[in-house]
């Protein structure tokens, strides 16, 4: 029988992890800036811009000196905020392809305390997560960070599946 063991880190606002927040305000600046480029691509060619060209673009962009400081969050998480865009501008035209009721407006630009999460994936959650009894097997669901009221107040998830040689009995009435 396979149960499966399900972690939740808690993130508290500490100077050990000072930079996990700076790291949300990196992300908020490449939404700002796939936000702006899609309204330029629009504006100049009359289409939307695709989720890739922007990847290969940003890639670019992170090599010169001005946009180094992005180099501080991960190249899957900065991927994974071109994605979201993409998702947000797909949702849009769709909502007014289909002419459904109701008002729905483009993506747009966020301050960077507003700006509340971005994603890990792949490897970069797993390292956090081999401490945890979970080993190299496991289901594991996408890490994220995420800003909350009070400042950081992240949780990075974790699933473990694990055989068990006999089930654990039930106790109670």
């Amino acid at each position: 029988m396979k149960t499966i063991k399900t972690l939740k880190f808690k993130l508290y606002s500490s100077k050990k992890n000072k930079h996990l927040d700076g790291a949300v305000n990196v992300a908020a600046s490449v939404w700002n800036y796939c936000i702006a480029m899609h309204r330029r691509y629009y504006r100049m060619y009359g289409k939307g811009l695709s989720a890739n060209r922007l990847k290969k673009h940003i890639t670019k962009l992170k090599r010169r000196r001005k946009y180094a400081f992005w180099n501080e969050l991960g190249s899957q998480a900065i991927q994974d905020v071109v994605e979201r865009v993409d998702r947000s501008y797909k949702a849009f035209f769709e909502h007014h392809k289909q002419k459904r009721r109701g008002r729905k407006s483009p993506p747009g630009f966020k301050k960077h305390s507003r700006y509340s999460s971005f994603t890990l994936k792949q490897a970069q959650g797993r390292a956090l997560l081999r401490g945890a009894g979970c080993g190299r097997k496991g289901v594991f669901p996408v890490p994220y960070v995420q800003r909350g009221h009070g400042g950081l107040d992240g949780a990075l998830p974790a699933g473990c599946e694990r055989d068990l040689a006999r089930p654990a009995e039930l106790t109670g009435s």
